[in-house]
């Protein structure tokens, strides 16, 4: 009170951020950073170990399914030459790898509005890749066809 009469002090969104740790049983100690409203600290935790607990459970799954990612990427950009895909025809390059396994996986929502393609989509992004797209989700997002998912 003493400090709000002096006129000095700022108040309200955006003056105030609480860095929040979450760490589960098996799962990663995560650090969220700048959550501004502490009325929402509660949601984010219950988001954050929601998205631990399905992770969790996708990777007991692929364990179970002896899943693999392959080395090897491959460049796939001539296969889109002629795509209908506004994102595809803006790439310089499109690169593919196989992740064996995975089928209906990397569709399987984490938290709401969250899947875990989302998940790997942000990872690439920060080691400069432009984009996901899986084969969860093809044909259709962005434009591709069935006759450019089809083996």
């Amino acid at each position: 009170m003493l400090l709000r009469s002096t006129m000095q002090v700022k108040r309200g969104i955006g003056t105030i951020r609480q860095d929040v740790n979450v760490s589960i049983a098996e799962g990663a100690r995560v650090e969220i950073k700048g959550v501004q409203e502490l009325r929402l600290i509660d949601e984010v935790v219950r988001r954050e170990v929601q998205r631990q607990v399905n992770l969790l459970a996708i990777k007991d799954e692929l364990l179970s399914r002896n899943a693999s990612v392959d080395e090897d990427t491959h460049d796939v950009t001539a296969l889109f030459k002629e795509t209908g895909s506004s994102i595809l025809k803006r790439a310089k390059t499109i690169h593919a790898v196989c992740l064996r396994g995975f089928n209906g996986l990397v569709g399987c929502e984490i938290q709401p509005g969250r899947r875990l393609g989302s998940e790997m989509s942000d990872y690439a992004k920060k080691c400069g890749v432009g984009g996901l797209f899986h084969t969860d989700e093809l044909p259709a997002y962005g434009g591709v066809t069935e006759a450019e998912v089809a083996p």
